[in-house]
């Protein structure tokens, strides 16, 4: 196997080709202390909504490296969506998310990476790993912060440099020693337009969402009527 940082460098020349906009590597082990408390809060004060599952396998959501035993690291790969485009005029006509105008993304980026994984395993065969897309009780966009692919947002999404929050995230735990990618430091500074343009005011402090009050939690996640 080849030394840790020239094994990185291929892996993520590999991603870029296998069609990720942005990959980067975090260490495994027990996530920063700040987005853990921030996941506690997030569940004693109830903004979860009706969401129970959000509360399971808090374990592994503070520790991915308890998800796939023998993890070392994990790879946390970037992949953006949807252009705008003007919401819809007509009374009758309803606006979709952009992100579910086109195929699932979860299966695109789930074959994706699997075909990474293939091409990963053509240059370490002993390479072994484990595919996210949703899939798992993992803290999908604390791993990507921390593998500098972006920074959390005053709106609890990740704002990936050149590409903005329009992105869908994938990770890969494997065996490899990685090389773990430095932080990017939080770049909103004062800037409140976030949380001044939410139409339920949902933001209710820095990188927490009420879901209650969250328009995408009413249309996504509830089963039942939108009040």
């Amino acid at each position: 196997m080849d030394a840790p940082d020239i094994l990185t460098a291929r892996v993520k020349g590999l991603a870029l080709e296998a069609g990720f906009a942005r990959c980067g590597v975090a260490r495994t082990g027990p996530i920063p202390d700040a987005h853990a408390e921030n996941l506690r809060r997030f569940l004693r004060e109830g903004l979860q909504a009706d969401m129970a599952w959000m509360a399971k396998h808090l374990e592994l959501r503070l520790d991915p490296s308890t998800l796939v035993p023998g993890t070392r690291s994990a790879l946390c790969l970037a992949v953006p969506y949807a252009p705008a485009s003007e919401p819809p005029t007509a009374p009758d006509r309803a606006f979709v998310a952009r992100y579910a105008r086109g195929r699932d993304y979860h299966r695109v980026l789930k074959q994706r990476a699997h075909a990474l994984m293939d091409r990963i395993r053509e240059v370490v065969p002993e390479f072994a790993g484990r595919a996210l897309v949703d899939s798992a009780p993992v803290m999908e966009r604390t791993l990507a912060a921390m593998a500098g692919v972006g920074w959390i947002g005053r709106n609890g999404l990740l704002i990936v440099p050149g590409l903005g929050s329009y992105v869908v995230l994938c990770e890969i735990l494997s065996n490899l020693p990685l090389v773990p990618d430095a932080p990017l430091e939080p770049q909103c500074g004062a800037c409140d337009a976030c949380v001044r343009a939410c139409p339920a005011g949902a933001i209710v402090d820095t990188a927490l969402v009420d879901a209650r009050r969250c328009l995408s939690y009413w249309t996504v996640e509830h089963a039942g009527e939108v009040p």
